[in-house]
């Protein structure tokens, strides 16, 4: 029998990664597929900004010492406003912040068209970051996930909408941890 060295795996985000207002989001759906030396840190809040999660990274990396980070924000931030400049910024001092292997998701795209044009320049903002940083992304970006992948707010997958999270950040975990 092969021992593999133990890995935390930090989630960390918004409402997106925390699972809102579901019994299984797409970090417990990876935990149920994931080996079982990777163990799942989710550690994302609702409502959180990019600026919030620099507010709280610095205690999360101490208390979870993680080996891989997936950073998911920018909803939250185009709809509150946040200028795209301070954005770049705020998620640039994150990033840096953060010593280990870090991925950056982009969340699906919105169900409504007004909604899905407030948030595309903040998701092309990741984009370029990634690049940047040369990270890995996890691009659920060009997913329209349908009404019955949604919750009733049009916004928030349900566990079926999880399940596609699960997928692709899985497709992209399997390429840097070793099963």
């Amino acid at each position: 029998m092969k021992n593999y060295k133990e890995i935390n795996l930090l989630c960390f985000g918004n409402s997106l990664t925390y699972g809102c207002l579901v019994n299984k989001g797409y970090t417990d759906f990876l935990n149920d597929k994931l080996p079982s030396h990777v163990h799942i840190i989710n550690a994302g809040v609702p409502g959180d900004t990019v600026l919030d999660g620099i507010n709280r990274i610095n205690n999360i990396l101490l208390l979870n010492r993680p080996d891989i980070t997936i950073i998911e924000f920018g909803v939250n931030d185009a709809f509150s406003l946040m200028p795209l400049n301070k954005f770049e910024d705020y998620y640039t001092s994150l990033i840096q912040r953060i010593p280990n292997i870090k991925i950056l998701m982009i969340p699906h795209q919105l169900y409504d068209a007004t909604d899905s044009k407030v948030v595309k320049p903040y998701y092309e903002k990741i984009k370029s970051l990634a690049e940047s940083f040369n990270l890995d992304i996890i691009d659920l970006s060009q997913i329209r996930l349908s009404e019955d992948q949604l919750l009733e707010d049009m916004l928030h997958p349900n566990e079926q909408g999880y399940s596609v999270y699960c997928d692709k950040s899985y497709q992209i975990l399997e390429k840097i941890i070793k099963f």
